[in-house]
């Protein structure tokens, strides 16, 4: 394998990123700075392995090994985990706070789409809605910008599959601080997720309209973190990887590589914080009953009671719960099940041990 040596003019011949200082960094993660430097470049370029080392003098091997070794030291120092119970409910309390809202969740999830070109020849699994060969990815992220968990699958599944799908998804379950999603999400993720309701839905809970302008009030938050890391790494536009496992780990890395620039957490794991987390519910409760603990929350929501005063348990039932329970006949159904079969080749789950 030819190394790429170190001249002058490295800086002029592409394999230094304007965006992020390779210095700094692999002062950091403890690599040569030629190395960094040389993955910053391939993460803000577009161009496929091939093409990228051939336009700067490098080969592909050399290229694929330097980012494995940054992706190693990145696993190392950069922690991508979901909180435990105590973070929960610091993050749920910093939520209230900082944005005024009513619900006790400082978590938010949302899928984002990548074009994947190279994977266009697999049977149909990378197609997603746009008929374009693309990945989807799971991300939650917590108010103060740091990205807790991912999860990457093909772009055929939807948001609701797609979550269901991820190996975190029990560890969410058991949090009791759910994550706040669009309508997208469907209510068999309860309660984990904290879905928006549909206009429809909307309009016929009490509290409806409250519970959604509560979520609009965080869940937009999500969507300028897609905006600033597609920005700042060009690369998550345009994967051009011939393996689905390496643009899972070319994903990974910017995951990784994101968290390691966020300002330092300010939570304090020495404070015992007030637990004011949700009523526990089974996520294999009946879906009337997942449905039953959104309108709770909703009525909380319109109330405009503090989320730490909560006398309703999950089986308590309200007039226009029972009304909605009478209509839909004893419909039941089940939250989809967890672990790696929808990842791509098992690698799709980003979360290290930790929380819980």
């Amino acid at each position: 394998m030819v190394r790429f040596c170190l001249a002058r003019n490295w800086r002029d011949r592409g394999l230094y990123s304007t965006k992020l200082d390779p210095d700094v960094l692999a002062g950091r993660l403890k690599v040569r700075p030629i190395v960094m430097a040389v993955v910053l470049a391939f993460l803000s370029s577009r161009d496929s392995y091939e093409r990228f080392a051939k336009t700067r003098g490098l080969i592909r091997a050399t290229v694929r090994a330097d980012v494995c070794t940054v992706l190693g030291a990145l696993r190392q120092v950069v922690p991508v985990s979901l909180p435990d119970k105590n973070e929960a409910a610091f993050l749920a309390q910093e939520a209230i706070t900082r944005f005024g809202t009513k619900i006790a969740s400082g978590l938010i999830l949302d899928g984002t789409l990548t074009s994947a070109r190279f994977l266009a020849g697999s049977p149909g699994d990378s197609r997603s809605r746009h008929g374009l060969a693309e990945v989807n990815s799971m991300v939650c992220v917590d108010i103060f910008g740091r990205i807790r968990a991912v999860h990457t699958t093909y772009g055929c599944r939807n948001d609701s599959r797609a979550a269901a799908e991820a190996p975190w998804i029990d560890q969410l379950h058991s949090l009791g601080y759910p994550a706040l999603c669009d309508a997208g999400f469907g209510v068999g993720l309860v309660p984990a997720c904290l879905p928006m309701m549909r206009v429809k839905t909307e309009m016929r809970i009490d509290g409806g309209t409250a519970l959604n302008k509560n979520i609009g009030k965080v869940r937009y938050f999500i969507e300028n973190i897609f905006g600033r890391i597609k920005q700042r790494f060009p690369r998550l536009e345009a994967l051009r990887c011939r393996e689905a496992v390496e643009d899972a780990a070319v994903i990974e890395l910017a995951v990784r590589l994101w968290n390691l620039m966020q300002p330092p957490s300010v939570y304090d794991p020495s404070v015992s914080y007030k637990d004011i987390s949700y009523p526990k519910l089974d996520p294999c409760a009946r879906l009337e009953l997942k449905e039953l603990w959104r309108e709770l929350i909703a009525r909380e929501c319109l109330r405009g009671e503090p989320t730490t005063a909560r006398g309703a348990g999950a089986g308590s039932s309200g007039g226009a719960g029972e009304r909605q329970r009478r209509a839909r006949g004893g419909r039941s159904g089940r939250a989809g099940g967890g672990g790696r079969r929808g990842g791509i080749r098992g690698v799709g789950g980003v979360g290290d041990t930790g929380g819980g």
